[in-house]
């Protein structure tokens, strides 16, 4: 696997699906190309808030412009993964599964990844893609400790990125009322442009 740039790269996630029998592997460009998000099959209810937060969180990559590797059939289980976790776990603030496997995906494109995040990757990937198990002979059934915390280190940092963003956006569409105060000082001493 080349690594550093190339056209050609492929991701261990994009390696992994197709050796799994035939999980496309092309990702979606546009909204009207992303396949339907299917509902979890969890029947709880879950807060209006944390469905939107579900809904729009962006998914965080190692690279926000690199899709390579990303199938539609694992980025439709995004939003049906958060919406099981809040309802599981209505306090939760981290990730999710699938959501860190992608991260150390994307992030197998910069450098080569850590013994212990290998691991990691291949244990997510056994158990959450199709016929994983199987492809994943060797994948650890389990994590160690230091790898669970590594885990949780990550789902954890990947949902505040999100919130994070998710802010940014909100103060982009809203101006702050602090902005707003200054233009009407501005206004008043006739400095406010119009």
């Amino acid at each position: 696997m080349k690594r550093g740039g190339s056209e050609n790269q492929l991701s261990l996630l994009t390696l992994l699906e197709e050796a799994a029998g035939g999980i496309e592997t092309q990702f979606a460009t546009g909204a009207e190309d992303a396949p339907p998000v299917a509902e979890p099959a969890v029947s709880i209810s879950i807060p209006a808030a944390r469905r939107e937060f579900a809904e729009r969180a962006p998914l965080v990559l190692m690279d926000a412009s690199d899709s390579r590797g990303m199938s539609p059939a694992i980025l439709a289980q995004v939003v049906p993964a958060r919406l099981a976790l809040y309802a599981e776990k209505p306090g939760a603030e981290e990730a999710t599964d699938i959501e860190a496997m992608l991260y150390i995906s994307s992030a197998s494109f910069t450098a080569p990844l850590s013994h212990s995040f290998a691991n990691i990757f291949f244990y997510l990937c056994a158990r959450l893609l199709p016929q994983g198990r199987e492809v994943l002979e060797d994948a650890p059934t389990e994590l160690g400790l230091s790898e669970r915390h590594e885990l949780t280190t990550l789902k954890s940092w990947i949902y505040r990125q999100q919130v994070k963003h998710l802010k940014e956006a909100r103060r982009r569409v809203s101006p702050s009322t602090s902005s707003r105060r200054s233009t009407k000082r501005n206004e008043g001493a006739g400095l406010a442009a119009g």
